[in-house]
């Protein structure tokens, strides 16, 4: 979703491979949010300049590339994060 007053769109997401793909080389990790804390469930907020969801698409559908060292790295820091979060 756009933000109205600024130049960026706004997305939430649960699936955390998916976000550490998309910071990768899409968007920017703005905060995590605790969803469930007994389940310990959370949502990553990311915010992009360019709409995500063809991106998403096209993640699913094994149609993007990434860094595989650069995807590991942002899977670890993202870990780290969430762990901070508790």
């Amino acid at each position: 979703m756009k933000d109205e007053n600024a130049d960026f769109f706004e997305y939430t997401f649960n699936d955390f491979y998916l976000t550490a793909f998309l910071v990768c080389e899409y968007a920017k990790l703005d905060k995590i949010i605790i969803l469930d804390r007994e389940k310990k469930k959370c949502g990553f907020v990311l915010k992009a300049k360019t709409e995500l969801e063809q991106i998403v698409k096209d993640f699913f559908n094994d149609k993007l590339l990434v860094n595989p060292q650069k995807y590991k790295d942002k899977i670890i820091s993202l870990k780290s994060l969430l762990y901070e979060t508790k």
